[in-house]
């Protein structure tokens, strides 16, 4: 009988010891788990930043290779004021070379930030490289403008993007301008990542601090009517763009700014009497020139426009330099890598880095540092070659109102999934942002909000924690 119960307490033993092993070896993979994807999340970070500073390197290369142009053009328009067919000839020719700049210097920043991403070891992914592509085939059967310069140029874009495209891309774009994405997607619920987020986390403050996101929350009977097709900007390529547009400025007109210029980046024919002569030719080839986009939502302005005092309600919490308080060109990155976990039963993941950059520069020859977008403290958009340094941003402060258009998914859901649900109210399953808008068709979801902000709506706080904010912007410094 000793015997008998000595071997079961013996099998005991070692059913107890097996089973103390096993939760080791689960808890050891679970370890390894974890630091694989430490490392493969730093990693990740290392490729996602060193993608956006390389393009940012790349826009502002483009950016101070369109002012060199425009410089040289100032200086041509008056070295030839008394031969205004040669003046012609030589501002038409520059205008034509700035043309291919503002697009082959954007696709250059794409492949940049490709290389930059792969040497920090990011793999291949097919989604952004389907979007490139996809890219790629549309610009095929865009038209030129009549009497164009370039009449073969979206033809020629295509095949930029295929060739940067080679294999696979690593880094997508990630505040891409998408040329069959409406206005809208700037600005309409349906088109908003963060509307989707603040349903799936019901972040009732997120709809209290925006303008109109609690009357549509309270009020909710239908959408807003879908956004109207953009026209295409000829100006711009679709990925990390510059924000450039070929302006009708009367340069010749104002003496005073363009005699600065001249002393300050040393154009030796600019003077009293060629500048006379030059406006008196009327040459229309003198009037339009590359100048930074100051009417466009995403175009060049000041970053304190967007402040808690200003339309766009963006929580600063601190004033920026003056000769930095510029928004424009900027390079949102995205990579994705994946994790196959050891661990048993769990699947494999992917691990995403979104980063941004900008390239920076002042006008600092012209007397105090000051935007480029400002000559003597006044706006002044001529384009000139000031920008000298690049930094990482963030993120919000890039989003252009289209962050996420490296996301194959989410482009899929802003493509297919908002029009069929705009006109059919259907959604499509095994879409998270389907999922969302599931959620948000429950009147007792959205009553559960309303209710929660008649109490507490007091602690929705702005970006400085104090008072309640109305607002609310995805733009940050």
């Amino acid at each position: 009988m000793r015997s008998r119960a000595h071997k079961a307490r013996s099998g005991q033993v070692v059913v107890a010891l097996a089973l103390m092993l096993l939760a080791l070896v689960v808890l050891a993979l679970v370890n390894v788990d974890v630091f694989l994807a430490m490392r493969g999340k730093a990693r990740l970070g290392n490729a996602g930043d060193a993608a956006a500073l390389a393009a940012a390197r790349w826009q502002g290369i483009t950016l101070n290779l369109i002012g060199e142009l425009n410089l040289e053009r100032i200086d041509a328009v008056c070295r030839h004021a008394d031969d205004p067919s040669r003046a012609e000839e030589i501002s038409a020719g520059i205008l034509a070379l700035q043309e291919r700049i503002a697009f082959a210097g954007p696709v250059m920043a794409l492949h940049a930030a490709d290389l930059a991403a792969k040497r920090n070891n990011a793999p291949i992914d097919r989604g952004i490289t389907r979007l490139v592509d996809e890219a790629a085939a549309r610009a095929v059967n865009i038209e030129s403008q009549p009497n164009s310069p370039w009449p073969t140029k979206w033809q020629d874009y295509s095949t930029m993007l295929r060739q940067t495209r080679g294999e696979g891309l690593a880094a997508g774009c990630d505040n891409a301008r998408l040329l069959d994405l409406s206005v809208g997607f700037y600005g309409h619920p349906l088109y908003s990542r963060a509307f989707y987020e603040a349903i799936a986390g019901e972040d009732w403050c997120w709809f209290y601090l925006r303008d109109g996101m609690y009357s549509l929350l309270a009020n909710f009977t239908s959408w807003p009517p879908p956004p109207e097709p953009r026209p295409i900007d000829s100006d711009n390529p679709e990925f990390f763009a510059v924000m450039v547009r070929r302006s009708f400025i009367p340069l010749f007109r104002s003496r005073e700014s363009l005699l600065a210029i001249a002393e300050a980046y040393g154009l030796s024919n600019v003077t009293d009497d060629s500048i006379d002569r030059a406006a008196a030719l009327g040459d229309p080839y003198s009037q339009v020139w590359y100048a930074y986009d100051l009417e466009d939502y995403s175009g060049w302005r000041a970053w304190t426009e967007m402040d808690p005092s200003g339309p766009e309600q963006i929580p600063v919490l601190s004033a920026p330099k003056d000769e930095y308080n510029v928004f424009g060109a900027t390079a949102a990155t995205r990579v994705i890598g994946g994790l196959d976990p050891l661990t048993p039963g769990v699947s494999e993941r992917p691990i995403v880095w979104t980063a941004a950059a900008k390239p920076f520069g002042t006008r600092t020859a012209l007397g105090p540092k000051e935007p480029v977008t400002r000559l003597g403290g006044e706006i002044f958009p001529l384009v000139t070659p000031d920008f000298t340094d690049v930094r990482l941003i963030p993120l919000a402060g890039a989003s252009e109102g289209c962050l996420g258009t490296a996301d194959e998914k989410w482009i899929e859901h802003v493509r297919s999934h908002v029009p069929m649900h705009v006109e059919t109210s259907e959604t499509v399953k095994g879409c998270r942002w389907c999922a969302s808008l599931d959620k948000w068709k429950d009147p007792a979801f959205r009553r559960k909000g309303v209710d929660w902000l008649k109490d507490n709506s007091d602690q929705c706080l702005d970006g400085h924690g104090s008072s309640p904010l109305k607002g609310g912007t995805r733009h940050a410094h």
